[in-house]
């Protein structure tokens, strides 16, 4: 990826996870557009040192979140922690939330950190999309896809559904995908599942 993108025009980085670059918008959509190894180009909003939930709070309360998110637009907060002393993934997401609101853009903001199981659909109907543990990320990948299962076929039903399929998922995950679509990811040979809703839709929920 470093080589393509250097081809590009650009100064790219290896960094952990994936390979970084400086640059315009225009820059980003080129890579975007271009780019036949990375699997999705993201934007570092902001980058700062927090040794304590109170520096977390005190740096995500000066990012203009105004300016990132308009009016209307959906959000998805995703917390992930790697040798970090905020560990507590589910803490920093309400911490995040909680910039959220102070910045009078929660109205587009759905946090939650729970078991697949005891998830409640916000809508009848919609898409779940979901990427569960595979090759050597998880333990526990089969109990993993069977509980996305059975929400798939319980609270969930009437929602279709997108999942990263890797081997033997669709026995644990107990649904059959009318369509599936191959790609790679980190060297490994992985399968984009889609199903329909295993219930009468309702309301518009897309």
């Amino acid at each position: 990826m470093e080589t393509e993108l250097e081809a590009l025009g650009l100064r790219a980085e290896r960094g952990e996870g994936g390979v970084g670059f400086s640059g315009t918008w225009r820059d980003a959509w080129r890579a975007n557009l271009w780019s036949r190894v990375a699997s999705r180009v993201l934007v570092r909003v902001a980058s700062f040192e927090a040794r304590g939930f109170r520096d977390l709070e005190r740096a995500l309360g000066n990012i203009p979140w105004g300016e990132w998110l308009p009016s209307g637009c959906p959000l998805d907060v995703r917390a992930a922690s790697h040798r970090s002393r905020l560990w507590h993934t589910g803490k920093v997401a309400e911490v995040v939330a909680g910039a959220a609101r102070a910045a009078g853009v929660a109205d587009h903001l759905q946090v939650a950190v729970a078991d697949v199981g005891e998830l409640e659909p916000p809508e009848p109907s919609g898409l779940v999309a979901a990427n569960p543990p595979y090759g050597h990320r998880l333990g526990g990948r089969e109990a993993a896809y069977a509980a996305l299962g059975r929400a798939l076929r319980g609270s969930l039903r009437r929602w279709r559904w997108a999942v990263v399929l890797s081997s033997g998922a669709e026995r644990a995950l107990g649904l059959r995908p009318e369509a599936v679509h191959s790609f790679r990811s980190g060297g490994l040979h992985l399968r984009w599942g889609v199903g329909r809703a295993r219930g009468p839709v309702q309301g518009k929920g897309e």
